[in-house]
């Protein structure tokens, strides 16, 4: 579990310690010599010990605009959370958000959500909870909203789309969901380049009203349904450059007139339910550096290097994705999921 950690001085210990050396009374002179400083610092800081500071968050409406900042974090949501048409709720890079079971962030105004490669955003269980929380919802009158460089896991949905304006979803890895990644009801969002892998129930799951979302580049790996189910999709719903291997199904459609192609479909059992391959697509091993191990970035002699619409390559990590490496996943060679392992499973 990621801490802040923040120190303070003990009796007798001065915060300047570190230039400093201990007096009665707590005062302090001019540290000599410099090794002594070091080993001093040293037990001031094992007296210490670390203690995490979180801020709880009880069930409430925001109201007004609001930010949550690394700083602060960890945010402990106890119960759900609205925020209210009208306000916007701001998350900073490297903010941690945690939840406990079945608390719900449910926006009817905005979220701004936008971390960065090296500082990504976190919602996650609160410590020991047993069963799932209730995911990010964003209504049907939400204003745009985005989601980018963000580590979503371990609720019911993890992300709910109920329509609203067009919401992005970028550059995020989206995994341990009890059931769907990302169940889109209603709505036209962008979904491109993320990480949507090891949900118990389907990746990508859109049912009704879905009004010409763009799904691009993302790997949709090792999830317990369908990789994308598309249920009455709009016409002017694309689906290209992304890797849907190793679902328990890869694709449905149930209207064939969508905008689709430069897929690599593979490894499913089957690939394709009410749909037949795109003659551009694929469906040969992906070549994933170390899937076992999380790491779903591509082997360089891979076919699906070059295998996207420009020529690029498919997947999370294409046109320059960076959604970051996902540590958690580990194979199972009997967990139901696994049709064909990828070649790099038995090195």
């Amino acid at each position: 579990m990621r801490q802040q950690i923040v120190v303070s001085a003990p009796r007798g210990v001065d915060a300047v310690a570190a230039t400093g050396a201990l007096s009665p009374g707590g005062s302090h002179k001019r540290c000599r010599p410099p090794a002594l400083c070091a080993l001093l610092l040293l037990f001031a800081v094992s007296l210490l010990g670390s203690e995490a500071i979180a801020v709880e968050v009880a069930a409430q409406t925001l109201s007004t605009d609001t930010t949550w900042t690394a700083a602060a974090s960890p945010y402990q949501v106890t119960g759900n959370v609205t925020v209210a048409n009208g306000a916007t709720l701001t998350i900073a890079p490297g903010t941690e958000i945690q939840f406990a079971a079945n608390a719900t962030l449910n926006v009817q105004g905005a979220l701004d959500a936008q971390g960065t490669a090296t500082a990504p955003i976190h919602f996650e269980p609160l410590a020991g909870e047993s069963q799932p929380w209730g995911g990010i919802t964003l209504a049907s009158y939400t204003t745009e909203s985005v989601i980018r460089h963000a580590n979503i896991s371990g609720a019911y949905t993890c992300v709910e789309l109920s329509g609203g304006a067009v919401h992005q979803i970028r550059q995020s890895t989206i995994t341990g969901c009890a059931s769907n990644g990302i169940r889109i009801s209603e709505g036209s969002p962008r979904i491109e380049n993320n990480l949507i892998v090891e949900n118990a129930g389907s990746g990508i799951y859109a049912y009704s009203g879905v009004d010409g979302p763009i799904i691009r580049r993302n790997s949709i790996d090792h999830n317990g349904a369908y990789g994308v189910y598309l249920y009455s999709a709009d016409a002017d719903t694309e689906l290209y450059d992304n890797l849907i291997t190793r679902n328990e199904t890869g694709l449905y459609l149930s209207v064939a007139a969508i905008l689709r192609g430069y897929n690599n479909v593979w490894g499913n059992a089957p690939d394709y339910v009410s749909a037949s391959a795109a003659g551009t697509d694929l469906s040969s091993d992906p070549g994933y550096v170390d899937a076992n191990l999380g790491n779903r970035q591509l082997l360089a002699d891979s076919p699906s290097k070059t295998a996207a619409e420009d020529g690029g390559e498919l997947g999370a990590y294409g046109a320059g994705g960076s959604p970051g490496i996902h540590p958690g996943a580990l194979y199972r060679a009997d967990n139901g999921w696994r049709t064909h392992p990828t070649r790099t499973l038995f090195r």
